[in-house]
């Protein structure tokens, strides 16, 4: 399967607001409207791409093993890679306390709940949550693909919001997560992102003339209270999925406009290793802190798009040696596929 052009310029567009949410619009940066915008629809976008060229082709059984090893394998690899540099900078800090080996041991089991709260509580391994949710995302999204053949792309779409709606209503009648674990409950909740994404070539039509609306209409929803899947509830589910589906038809739309640009290009190129640069980012900027503490004031906009470069460019060029090492390649983004992105199937 050739790789589509327009697609991997909308990945690039997306890893591009991944990054410059950790850096220039992250929580403390005082760009808090910028922060909500981003947040609104980068990692909805992701997840949709996971699921977007999975159809009910082959055994479930391998399918299975397949994305164990795509995702799975890289989220344990990171998270033992997290908390080895945890433990090393305390140690550094002289702040372990005792006992040492209750503490490693404490965060090490954070990891086999896959849950976004517990992850992110550690402090850790707050970028990894991803994954887990990945691999239910593209789970369902394989379990359901027979009936979605059925039903048809649209409707299909239509169910899911309406699926996406129960497990938010759900967890707000329970007053609690239980399908957190293994980010299940996000994953069904990002089903009908899956189908936006599948619907991707009708976007591409769409004219120009409409980026600046739906720009303008996702920030208008964004602004408006935090609407991101962490903190999904009913009484921002409104705002989340309108502003989630008009900023992933955005990037769609986007890309096509700018393919034969120059700009394009070089979004194809970062698009291309977008799942290198989004599980590096945490890392780069973890070991690059202390300098830019030193050099910078950490918390001015100078220093946070530096950061913002500094991860780009680092992440683009680590990605040929790391695929070019196949020990290093499966533990740090999993099985390769040399047609389809790393979000594919």
């Amino acid at each position: 399967m050739d790789r589509e052009r327009p697609t991997d310029i909308a990945r690039g567009l997306g890893i591009v607001l991944v990054v410059a949410g950790h850096t220039i619009a992250s929580w403390n940066s005082g760009h808090e409207l910028l922060y909500k915008f981003i947040y609104s629809f980068h990692m909805p976008f992701f997840l949709g791409l996971g699921g977007m060229y999975i159809r009910a082709d082959g055994p479930l059984v391998a399918f299975i093993k397949a994305k164990l090893i795509r995702l799975i394998i890289p989220f344990i690899s990171w998270s033992l890679f997290y908390l080895c540099l945890t433990l090393l900078i305390q140690a550094i800090k002289n702040d372990l306390g005792t006992p040492t080996s209750g503490f490693a041991l404490k965060l090490l089991t954070v990891p086999l709940h896959g849950d976004w709260h517990s992850l992110y509580a550690t402090g850790i391994y707050v970028d990894l949550w991803f994954l887990p949710a990945l691999f239910s995302t593209v789970l369902f999204t394989r379990l359901l693909a027979r009936w979605s053949d059925s039903q048809g792309l649209v409707a299909s779409l239509a169910y899911c919001y309406l699926l996406s709606l129960s497990i938010v209503l759900l967890n707000d009648l329970l007053g609690s997560r239980p399908f957190s674990h293994w980010g299940i409950d996000i994953a069904i909740a990002s089903l009908p992102f899956v189908y936006l994404c599948k619907l991707r070539k009708y976007f591409y039509r769409v004219s120009p003339y409409f980026i600046l609306p739906l720009i303008l209409v996702v920030h208008m929803f964004s602004r408006a209270q935090e609407a991101s899947l962490a903190v999904l509830k009913i009484s921002n589910y409104g705002s989340f999925i309108i502003s989630a589906s008009l900023g992933i038809i955005l990037l769609f739309v986007i890309s096509a406009w700018i393919q034969d640009w120059k700009i394009g290009r070089i979004l194809e190129m970062l698009g291309e290793r977008s799942y290198l640069v989004f599980l590096m980012t945490g890392a780069i900027l973890t070991l690059s802190g202390p300098v830019r503490r030193m050099l910078w004031n950490s918390n001015d906009d100078f220093s946070n798009v530096i950061s913002f470069v500094v991860v780009l460019i680092t992440a683009s060029f680590a990605y040929p040696l790391v695929t070019s090492n196949t020990p290093l390649a499966l533990l740090a983004i999993g099985a390769k596929s040399p047609y389809k992105s790393s979000y594919s199937s």
